[in-house]
């Protein structure tokens, strides 16, 4: 509906007229009448007389008459200029300037009084009570009209001048024409005369003449092309553009005196007779070509087309001069008014059927223009801004309103007319000039706004209920109205009885056909969109365009869903969704409209739900307690048990509906689409009782019901018919129920309701059956726009989630195999969750899982979901779990996901300590000690929360896991200063409470949760040392106090504080220290061996930061070496040990670590005296010295426990390789390396990967502390001459990483693919080391990264998946040249895991589907259009074998198979990857495979084997023909079962060529009709065997032949 100022210059047509009277049907444009006509049916009083109705037409057209004229005052023509320009423009005719100048100002001076003197004397919308002054004004204007034409006339009345009255196709310019105040005035006068019903008695002919006048101005200006002859000046040169703005000039009052003479004919009753036959069609020809030549492109410019190669830039300057010459400008502003002003007047002369066949299909054409032509919002001319600025109610809009309308009246005139509107409309869409569908301008009444295109579709479908035989059914209802008073007169009651059935018997009728009409026409309209957006190979711009158009055109049509004014809404919405089910459930649907009907689908049902709740008050809708109590009263459906007071309360309902559309005077195509729906509607349920009451004649309580739907369906009718009734036809209406006073909300409120109880909302329950089933199909594209669907649904109506079937069908996609559904299902149940007021753990542990999906978005989205949840949840041990699963996220492959995780946690974690902190309750200070009880306790369960955490992490990870502490450090560092100071108060108060849970849990013996508040504690203080207090590092030496092994674990975690935290203090107590050392120096000697490590490195770090007493250190190093070299002698000596080996194997690690954490040689050279033991232990390098000694025992000695000895000697000396990086490039250390990787131990081979991984790590480690030294000393510009020349030592050192790694790549590789679990580990953490620090070629790392993402382990798959997905990035395709090894090497992988039978296919999603091993492989690679088409080829290279060369060719059956399952899994969504596939499955079939069936043909035939003469080729043996006719059928089989899920002919991969660029559309599995996974055990007996017997080849050559034979015969029938 558009706004009222748009309204004002809208027709609105009521629908009563008398056949063949041309007043009579003028009723219809009255546009200012206080009530619609159907209004005035119900209110009128049932006794009016004939001589009303006689009287109504001469009212209608005074009100009609009064508002043209109203029109010629507010639209008064420009100002002349100065030289006349509409007089005779021969030269031959200059001479009667004088008697052109005094037709302009013929009249006497009685007629200069007010134009306005009609609308002064009387209401046009009253009865005449005073007829003899009007018969006295009649006379007067008479009077004026004669003498004006008469004077008009006497100067142009010689013979020559008629002869240029009439165009005989010379010279334009020898016609004579009027002036615009002359033709304003002739008009003027002429419709004064019609209002007073005297315009009869002036002569046709004479008016004819003037009319001749007029029209000549139209032929004028018919041919006329502004911006051609403007850009024809451009051309020339010209700067004077005079003669343009005359064209301009002529244009206006050309279409000035069109608009002029349709004024006249459709307010006074012409004679058409006596005036020029072609008369209106040069009215509509002219206004149609200056809307192509002119309007349209100027319409049609774009604001970014402004080039010198630009075709409209001719356009373009004529539209700049236009806007700059004031004259010009203000001729042009008046073209598109004047137009919309011709289209309706032309729409009042179809209601007064003043047009042809022929005018009809040009008026029609002229108003089918207007909607393909769009502008811009960049496009600021003159033609779509109103004199206000607004560029939404502008001069185009409103001629696209007038255009509405006369297509609004030829659908309800001309009915057999319907069919190529529609069809021109739709075929033209995609020629819309601008296609951007969200520039809605058709505003509404509540201000929203849809696209006016939408809004002429809804407009046209409502038409179709106005007949062209109405005057037909009016008269029926005059003849049914005698009867009736006949039988009403004479008591016959039967017969009353008898007339109200055929009534409501031909009312239905009327009423059936119009729907009907109304639903072919909504069909037709949606079938031909629908159907344009197939997916078509070809004109796939124009599939976009459509696609765009038909998804803004239903987004429309649920904007305007159940308001009154728009009820064809609801039925194309209707058809619409019955179009998609049967999309839905057909098997041959296009994939496009399928995804777009079950999308759609979610759309409508989620508006049907939401209005729902509007009138029942759920959903959290605070609707009025009125309309609910309507919602429980009216009926949901009428049967002989309908109470008749319901009935009447519905009827109420509606009645006031239709009032309301009255009242906002929007046309009559709404009143009439809601009486003929609802008037169906009861009619059908009248004639439904009335046989069932006549079957049941005992039954009589349906009387009253009868009579009450019969009451109704006449009164509809009455409104439909615009025709009065008595007052006898009312029914008795007593609906006991009091309506507030109605607004516009309350309507629409009203208009839900009653759509309710129609067939669209009854269908909510069929449409959420149809998205659940689309939920679990097997095309992943159908499931995705299912879960959309859901996902729309539960956006607006959460509740929906209530449904525990929809429930359990978004909890299965949770787990869905396609990453884009799960992310969209973690999404709904998000939805669902964030308004509950409690969290169901269920559903908790369902959607916190997915924090380690494989998929990037999905982890993404779970993480902000725990966040959330985190708030809503009471349960600590929840709020534990979602910490911890938040804390674990902060190591993730994706850096986003990394850094919302630390947002998330630190948000968690610490932000619950502000509100602690802002409660006011530092009376006593901030610390924790002097802390209220509420505030500590709120502390403790913070408190709490942290360590459950911690605990959860030690479970998974190891007390090494490091996230704790990057939390801390990251919130350290990237806060400023006062959020630091913030964070070291809450922190303090974590520390303090964490020592107090210390006391307890020790007093509980509580050793794990005692464990745990250590680790929280070396969290924070590590970060943050200043936060452990003396008193509390005192408190944990007595911890250092082994008495039994369970206290080894505690004194770890005390030794790592200690070790990390007490350097970085800035003050020591010395007496602590020293007996702090001593008690590290007996922890040495005393712990077993895993915790050497821990002691060791305290105990130097206390040496090295604090004491510097390295003589504790000399000693322990010196007593090591000691008895390592007497080990040594002894088991040279006897060749066995003199002490246990756990022994030996500390005493080897404590030499490892403490050459680890102290430079004894280069502490030797500071300090000669205090490092003067180590003399006595060897004068040259003691580094040296402990190596040679821990090499020596990675020897076999012939031990019983030589490899225990082995592995902790290696593990001394990996300690070693990370402080003395050089040790690596030794020949030992290389021989060592030889020699592990050539034996076949894989606890060494173990070991070495462990000691590689952390030699790797502490290289890192040093790289980026090198860079980060080296950019703060830049910064402080402190260069010394060492950066500038470069430390060649160093630089040595850091090079060592790549050597070593380079040189054992090989063996790592082949270590990655053992048979032991724990080696594969450690070997591939060791290549994902290698790829991140980039310390090889990528190419040699691929093959395992490959084989290890078709592992089952999800771990191990989703770490190389990473992986792959970094070097992918980093390296490009580089990482692709050796494909067919990559293939192979995951084949060998399986192999190693699951023995001979080899699938290419296994479950890794949540549900029972298959997907290909390689797939993950896949979506990495296919990103890059070249290594896609590479991987496809090495899919099918395997198959490429020669004739020729088989008997020295091994073909492995198994890896064919293996490749085969992948093709056929593997899940392409793009056609260019099926077509090259089976392009080059093609190919091997053209070639060997024909091959191989002839030549198989050829041996069967020869029995005797002789050898070919032709090609001296010898036979093949029985097994190689047999393997590969296997190979074969295999191949044969995947491109036969691949081309069914695909759909893909035989032509179609005939006529694909790789080499041609071609765009590729979307293509999906049909998983419904085909099986992707091949029984092959089922069909070759190979398989089944596992062995190549006899029967096993006999067999697979002969279905080989059979389908070969079958395949290369189509092949030739298409080449054919």
């Amino acid at each position: 509906m558009a706004t009222e100022d748009t309204r004002t210059q809208r027709s609105k047509p009521s629908r009563s007229r008398k056949p063949f009277d041309l007043s009579t049907k003028r009723r219809k444009l009255s546009h200012s009448a206080p009530l619609a006509p159907i209004e005035r049916a119900v209110n009128s009083s049932a006794d009016s007389s004939d001589d009303d109705e006689d009287d109504k037409p001469l009212v209608h057209r005074r009100a009609f008459i009064q508002r043209i004229l109203q029109s010629h005052q507010s639209q008064a023509a420009p100002p002349q200029p100065a030289a006349p320009t509409v007089a005779p423009c021969s030269a031959a005719q200059n001479d009667d300037d004088d008697d052109d100048q005094h037709l302009d100002t013929p009249q006497p001076k009685e007629d200069q009084q007010p134009q306005n003197d009609i609308e002064n004397s009387q209401d046009s919308n009253t009865r005449v009570e005073h007829m003899d002054s009007l018969e006295e004004r009649g006379e007067a204007a008479l009077d004026r009209f004669v003498r004006f034409v008469d004077d008009l006339l006497e100067h142009d009345m010689d013979e020559d001048q008629q002869k240029r009255d009439a165009f005989d196709g010379k010279d334009k310019s020898e016609l004579v024409c009027l002036q615009v105040t002359t033709m304003h005035k002739f008009t003027t006068l002429a419709l004064r005369a019609s209002y007073y019903s005297v315009f009869d008695s002036m002569d046709p002919s004479r008016l004819a003449r003037i009319f001749q006048m007029m029209e000549n101005s139209c032929i004028r200006a018919m041919d006329i092309d502004v911006i051609g002859d403007y850009c024809k000046r451009l051309e020339e040169h010209v700067t004077d553009f005079s003669a343009t703005t005359k064209l301009l000039e002529l244009v206006s009052n050309g279409l000035e005196a069109a608009v002029m003479m349709l004024d006249i004919l459709a307010g006074c009753n012409v004679d058409r007779k006596h005036l020029p036959e072609s008369m209106v069609m040069t009215c509509l020809q002219l206004a149609r070509n200056h809307l192509e030549t002119t309007i349209y492109p100027l319409i049609d410019l774009n604001a970014f087309e402004e080039d010198t190669t630009s075709l409209n830039n001719g356009t373009r300057m004529f539209l700049k001069f236009a806007e700059t010459d004031l004259t010009a400008k203000r001729y042009m502003i008046r073209i598109l008014p004047l137009i919309t002003r011709l289209l309706h007047r032309a729409t009042m002369l179809l209601e007064a059927d003043g047009f042809d066949d022929h005018g009809v299909i040009v008026l029609g054409y002229i108003a089918l223009g207007a909607f393909f032509h769009d502008y811009t919002d960049n496009n600021h001319s003159c033609l779509v801004t109103s004199k206000s600025g607004d560029t939404i109610v502008n001069p185009f809009e409103q001629m696209k309103l007038g255009a509405m309308d006369v297509l609004r009246i030829l659908f309800n005139k001309f009915p057999y007319h319907r069919k190529w509107i529609l069809s021109e409309i739709l075929t033209s869409l995609n020629a819309l000039t601008s296609m951007d569908r969200s520039a809605k301008r058709y505003r509404l009444t509540d201000n929203t706004k849809i696209h006016v295109m939408s809004a002429l579709f809804m407009q046209l479908v409502q038409c179709c209920t106005i007949s062209g035989d109405m005057e037909d059914h009016k008269q029926w209802v005059r003849k049914w109205t005698m009867k009736y008073q006949k039988a009403h007169k004479e008591s016959d009651r039967s017969q009353i009885q008898d007339l109200y059935g055929k009534l409501v018997q031909q009312s239905m009728g009327y009423w059936q056909s119009a729907m009907e009409a109304a639903i072919d026409s909504a069909s037709y309209l949606l079938n031909f969109v629908i159907q344009k957006c197939k997916s078509r190979t070809k004109d796939s711009y124009s599939i976009a365009e459509y696609r765009g158009i038909l998804e803004s055109t239903l987004q429309d049509f649920i904007t305007v869903l159940n308001k009154p004014e728009w009820p064809a809404a609801e039925l194309l919405l209707q058809a619409f969704s019955e179009l998609m089910i049967e999309r839905i459930r057909g098997t041959k649907s296009d994939l496009y409209l399928k995804s777009l009907a079950i999308e759609w689908l979610g759309i409508l049902a989620s508006r049907i739900k939401m209005g729902s709740n509007k009138i029942t008050g759920k959903g959290g809708y605070m609707s009025p307690e009125w309309i609910c109590d309507l919602y429980e009263r009216i009926p949901g459906e009428i049967n002989v048990d309908t109470q008749p007071s319901k009935i009447q309360l519905l009827f109420e309902c509606q009645t006031r509906v239709l009032k309301s559309i009255a009242y906002l005077q929007v046309s009559g195509s709404a009143l009439q689409f809601q009486i003929c729906a609802w008037g169906k509607q009861y009619a059908s349920s009248w004639k439904l009782i009335k046989q069932q009451s006549q079957e049941d004649q005992d039954n009589d309580t349906s009387a009253e019901l009868l009579s009450t739907l019969q009451g109704m369906v006449t009164q509809l009718w009455c409104r439909s018919l615009d025709v009065q009734l008595g007052e006898e036809h009312e029914f008795q209406r007593s609906c006991n129920f009091e309506f507030p006073e109605m607004n516009t909300s309350d309507i629409e409120l009203i208009s839900e309701l009653l759509a309710s109880r129609n067939t669209l909302y009854k269908s909510y329950n069929g449409l959420l059956a149809e998205i659940v089933t689309c939920l679990h199909k097997d095309v992943v594209t159908y499931r995705n726009k299912a879960v959309r669907a859901i996902r729309h649904l539960v956006r607006e109506v959460p509740e929906v989630l209530d449904d525990t079937r929809i429930r359990n069908a978004i909890l299965q996609r949770i787990h869905d195999a396609s990453p884009s559904i799960r992310d969209i299902a973690v999404e709904v149940l998000a939805m669902y969750l964030g308004r509950q007021t409690e969290v169901p753990h269920k559903l908790y542990e369902i959607a916190s899982a997915r924090v380690m999906d494989t998929a990037a978005n999905v982890r993404k989205r779970v993480v902000k979901l725990l966040r959330d949840l985190y708030y809503k949840c009471s349960d600590p041990d929840v709020k534990v779990d979602i910490a911890s699963k938040l804390i674990h996220r902060l190591s993730d492959n994706e850096v986003s996901i990394c850094d919302l995780a630390f947002k998330c946690t630190q948000e968690v974690l610490f932000g619950p300590f502000r509100s602690i902190d802002q409660d006011g309750n530092d009376y006593f200070g901030s610390s924790y000690a002097h802390a209220p009880k509420a505030r500590k306790r709120r502390i403790d369960e913070l408190t709490g929360i942290i360590l459950g955490a911690v605990s959860r992490l030690e479970a998974t990870v190891g007390d090494k896991s490091t996230a704790l502490p990057q939390i801390v450090q990251k919130c350290m560092e990237q806060g400023d200063a006062k959020s630091k100071k913030t964070y070291e108060k809450y922190f303090q108060w974590i520390v303090d409470c964490l020592f107090d849970l210390v006391l307890q849990y020790d007093e509980q013996d509580d050793l794990k949760q005692f464990r745990n508040c250590l680790l929280a504690i070396h969290a924070f203080t590590t970060t943050c040392p200043e936060l452990l207090r003396e008193t509390q590092a005192s408190a944990l030496q007595p911890y250092l106090s082994v008495t039994n092994l369970d206290d080894w674990p505690t004194a770890r975690h005390v030794l790592n504080i200690y070790r990390d935290v007490l350097p970085q203090q800035k003050y020591h107590d010395p007496e602590s220290i020293a007996l702090l050392e001593r008690i590290l120096f007996q922890l040495v000697g005393t712990c077993p061996q895993e915790y050497t490590d821990s002691a060791v490195s305290c105990l130097c770090t206390i040496v090295q930061s604090i004491s510097h007493r390295y003589g504790i250190l000399v000693r322990i190093l010196g007593s090591c070496i000691v008895k390592l070299q007497g080990i040594q002698t002894k088991v040279k000596q006897s060749g066995a040990l003199d002490r246990p080996a756990s022994g030996v194997m500390k005493i080897l690690a404590i030499c490892g670590v403490l050459c680890q954490n102290v430079d004894f040689d280069a502490k030797r050279a500071e300090n000669p005296e205090q490092m003067s033991t180590l003399d006595k232990i060897t004068k040259e390098s003691l580094v040296s010295h402990v190596f040679d000694l821990l090499y020596w025992f990675t020897g076999d000695h012939g031990l019983m426990e030589t490899a225990q000895i082995q592995r902790a000697a290696l593990q001394g000396l990996g300690y070693m390789y990370t402080r003395y990086p050089m040790l690596m490039t030794k020949d030992a250390s290389t021989q060592l390396m030889d020699q592990i990787f050539e034996r076949d131990n894989q606890d060494l081979q173990t070991q070495l990967m462990i000691v590689f991984r952390e030699f790797l790590d502490t290289e890192e480690a040093r790289l980026e502390q090198r860079e980060q030294d080296a950019g703060e000393s830049l910064y402080h510009k402190d260069i010394d001459i060492e950066t500038l020349l470069g430390n060649t030592a160093e630089f040595a050192e850091l090079g060592v990483n790549g050597s070593i790694m380079q040189r054992y790549l090989t063996r790592i590789v082949q270590c990655a693919m053992s048979d032991s679990s724990d080696l594969r580990h450690a070997a591939f953490e060791v290549v994902a080391a290698i790829i991140h620090q980039g310390l090889a070629h990528p190419v040699l790392c691929m093959p395992i990264i490959v084989a290890a993402e078709t592992s089952p382990d999800s771990i191990m798959r989703m770490r190389a998946y990473y992986l792959h997905r970094f070097a992918h990035d980093k390296y490009g395709m580089l990482l692709y040249s050796q494909l067919p090894k990559y293939l192979l090497r995951a084949f060998e992988y399986q192999k190693l895991l699951f023995g001979e039978r080899v699938h290419g296919y296994g479950k890794r999603g949540g549900d029972a589907k298959m997907d290909a091993l390689l797939g993950l492989t896949y979506t990495v690679v296919k990103q890059v259009a070249k290594p896609k088409l590479d991987f496809i080829s090495a899919l099918v290279r395997p198959f490429r074998f020669e004739v020729r060369d088989m008997a020295g060719t091994e073909i492995d059956i198994h890896y064919l198979r293996f490749i085969a399952d992948n093709m056929t899994t593997l899940d392409f969504t793009q056609s260019d990857e099926v077509l090259y596939l089976l392009y080059q499955i093609e190919r091997i079939q053209t070639t060997f495979c024909a091959d191989l069936l002839v030549r198989l043909q050829s041996q069967k035939n020869n029995d005797d084997h002789v050898e070919s003469e032709e090609t001296s080729e010898p036979p093949m043996s029985h097994d190689a023909a047999a393997k590969s006719a296997i190979a074969m059928y295999i191949l044969l089989r995947t491109k036969q079962l691949i081309k069914d899920l695909y759909e893909i002919s035989d032509t179609d991969i005939r006529d694909f060529d790789p080499n041609e660029k071609r765009k590729p559309h979307a293509v999906t599995r049909d998983l419904e009709q085909h099986d992707p996974v091949v029984l092959w055990e089922d069909e070759l007996l190979f398989f089944r065997k596992n062995d190549l017997t006899h029967a096993a080849a006999t067999q697979a050559l002969s279905k080989f032949e059979d389908l070969a034979s079958g395949t290369l015969g189509m092949l030739d029938e298409i080449e054919a």
